[in-house]
């Protein structure tokens, strides 16, 4: 049995005073899975932290459509 260590890390700025740093990777995120679900993409009921694939594959793609993207390294520990 190996053991791994993953780095996500991810880079923004906003925008302006508006469209800062923190209402786009918040409300962004909150907003298109709003419209994921509305559309029938997330059918999932109820509350659900976003660890669920049926929750946050859909919603990365769509950060990613959006410039926002996490860069992730994985590291092999010995």
């Amino acid at each position: 049995h190996q053991t791994h260590h993953v780095s996500s890390s991810m880079i923004i700025q906003g925008q302006n005073a508006e469209l800062t740093a923190m209402a786009k990777t918040v409300g962004l995120p909150l907003a298109m899975s709003v419209c994921a679900f509305l559309k029938g993409e997330i059918q999932l009921t109820g509350l659900h932290i976003p660890t669920h694939p049926s929750i946050y594959i859909p919603i990365l793609k769509s950060l990613a459509a959006e410039g926002i993207q996490f860069h992730e390294v994985a590291y092999q520990l010995d």
